[in-house]
């Protein structure tokens, strides 16, 4: 007998709607107006003194401790042209913080591998999938997005809402596999010594797709570099992470130096050579006479920082002075931090491809 091929419930949507997603720094200043308002409205709950002086201790706590506590704050997009101006504050009405601070603080965020924020970042297009898995099969399910690539699926699971049907009662474990630009397969077992059910009543399970799709917009070559990067970190690549860091660092420098050459009426041979030999050091005295302004000794400080941090480990990678496995997740982390740091400060034009863009989603509207 031909083999009847069993129904199976798959929904997919691709996640458009998009927040940038900061996180709102250890410092920022608590505003007076914001304590007043919450400790009238306690005072009109006299009958919780406890949970109204736990409440008061816990708000003069930073709202940001890394690397255990964050606290976040959204913005709609298309951003405010103004927030991406120097010196830019967000008032939140409990929190007033600068904007690069809370750019920055995202990169502090542990490189746990379903981090979503550096997924967001380090990705261009996202599609949800709720499927209906009974145990112990496998689903193959091929994307309704056309992907030039993939980069990572997270899971999400949550109860059926149908009374007294079990759910929480049961070890399951669920993997992705054969992950390709064009689907993944599901995969699905009771853990050892778990409960078993025989119920018809399958078990649903989200599923998020970050990658790049076909027609996407194109990064920056300097931001691709550095999406990479956070990649690499996420999967706990801690030196390939440090080399794409120095990577975007010097590509941004070059471009931007390019670009200033170029509108100066420089020859495009002359810029290909200077861009070649000149020591970095020089190439940032070069950009500070139209962007920055600051001082030769201003400019050495700045220098001694990306060469300690981003490019001295790096060279002692490429030329084998030490091992890939000797490069720890701080120094990874902290390569792409005052990486991220020196665009923002040195390229205003470059600031909005440094935002996250988060997109929130509700898997339950796709049951």
């Amino acid at each position: 007998m031909p083999i009847q091929p069993k129904s199976v419930f798959i929904r997919q949507s691709v996640i458009g709607a998009e927040k940038i997603g900061l996180v709102i720094p250890e410092r920022a200043e608590l505003l007076p107006r914001a304590i007043e308002a919450i400790k009238e409205a306690l005072d009109k709950r006299p009958q919780w003194p406890e949970v109204r002086e736990t409440f008061l201790q816990a708000l003069h706590q930073p709202p940001t401790r890394p690397p255990h506590r964050f606290s976040f704050h959204y913005l709609d997009t298309p951003i405010d042209p103004e927030l991406l101006k120097d010196g830019a504050m967000i008032d939140t009405a409990m929190y007033r913080f600068p904007v690069r601070d809370a750019v920055l603080g995202v990169f502090d965020l542990p490189a746990f591998r379903d981090e979503e924020f550096s997924w967001s970042f380090s990705s261009t297009s996202q599609i949800a999938i709720v499927a209906a898995v009974r145990i112990g099969e496998t689903i193959d399910v091929v994307f309704d997005q056309d992907f030039d690539q993939v980069f990572h699926v997270t899971k999400y699971h949550f109860p059926s809402g149908v009374p007294d049907s079990g759910y929480g009662e049961y070890a399951v474990h669920v993997s992705i596999d054969e992950l390709t630009e064009r689907g993944f397969r599901i995969v699905s077992s009771y853990e050892p010594n778990s409960r078993r059910t025989y119920s018809r009543l399958p078990f649903f399970f989200g599923f998020r797709v970050y990658g790049r799709a076909k027609g996407d917009p194109e990064f920056p070559i300097w931001r691709d570099l550095l999406a990479q990067s956070i990649r690499d970190v996420l999967f706990q690549r801690w030196h390939h992470a440090l080399l794409f860091a120095a990577f975007a660092l010097e590509s941004f420098i070059d471009e931007s130096l390019s670009v200033r050459l170029s509108a100066a009426g420089v020859d495009e041979a002359y810029i290909a050579h200077v861009v070649r030999v000149s020591e970095k050091r020089y190439k940032l005295y070069a950009l500070n006479d139209t962007a920055r302004g600051l001082t030769r000794r201003q400019i050495d400080k700045v220098y001694s920082k990306l060469n300690k941090l981003v490019f001295s480990p790096r060279n002692d990678l490429a030329h084998g002075k030490i091992a890939g496995t000797e490069i720890t997740s701080q120094q990874a982390i902290s390569a792409i931090r005052v990486t991220v740091e020196f665009i923002w400060d040195w390229g205003p034009d470059a600031r909005e491809w440094l935002l996250p863009r988060i997109r929130p989603f509700r898997f339950e509207d796709l049951i």
